[in-house]
């Protein structure tokens, strides 16, 4: 991980990897009790619940993937840093 305090020396900034970030991302959003909940479905079953084009299940019975939570955040955080960025921009290829 590289710092950068070019321009402001007094909130220095970390230049992360990809994979650097998700970590980060993964540390501080898995241990959150509402994220958690998120990730059981509200009917509290243990079996799998059969989808197709056809059937829909409960709202009940649906979860939500935190992994690819995490993963789209990730990529969210990526896009907006490119988008905010120039090539002058210190560290923007390394995005």
């Amino acid at each position: 991980m590289k710092e950068f305090t070019e321009g402001f020396p007094d909130c220095p900034m970390k230049s992360l990897t990809r994979d650097e970030l998700k970590q980060l991302i993964d540390k501080y959003l898995f241990p959150i009790p509402e994220v958690q909940a998120w990730n059981k479905p509200k009917s509290r079953h243990q079996e799998h619940v059969f989808v197709s084009r056809y059937y829909k299940p409960s709202p009940d019975d649906d979860f939500i993937d935190l992994d690819a939570l995490a993963r789209n955040i990730t990529i969210s955080v990526i896009r907006e840093a490119i988008a905010d960025s120039s090539e002058t921009h210190v560290g923007w290829r390394d995005l």
